[in-house]
């Protein structure tokens, strides 16, 4: 791990972001932030609505979209170009059916 290294942890369910220099330190600051979150919802319930915040679309991307996209990536990566498209197979089929007829 290099000096300059930064670890961003999502709190999805909050919809807030924590960032430090360790793992440790981020996992950390998502559940102190998570327990304080809910110890103040729990002594006003007028703050209940903080509690249904969505994450920016830029970290939502990152979650959702970004490890789909990846697999996706790693699942073709495995073919190594030997996929085989069937409109190419129609396509050879059709000719075929014209050469025979």
């Amino acid at each position: 791990m290099g000096s300059g290294d930064r670890y961003v942890g999502i709190c999805k369910e909050f919809g807030f972001i924590e960032e430090s220099n360790s793992i440790e330190a981020v996992e950390k600051r998502l559940k102190d932030s998570a327990i304080l979150l809910l110890k103040t919802v729990a002594k006003d319930p007028r703050l209940e609505p903080s509690l249904r915040l969505n994450l920016p679309l830029k970290y939502r991307l990152l979650f959702y979209v970004v490890p789909f996209i990846a697999s996706l990536a790693n699942f073709f990566k495995k073919f190594r170009g030997n996929i085989r498209f069937f409109t190419d197979d129609m396509a050879r089929l059709g000719s075929y059916g014209k050469v025979l007829s």
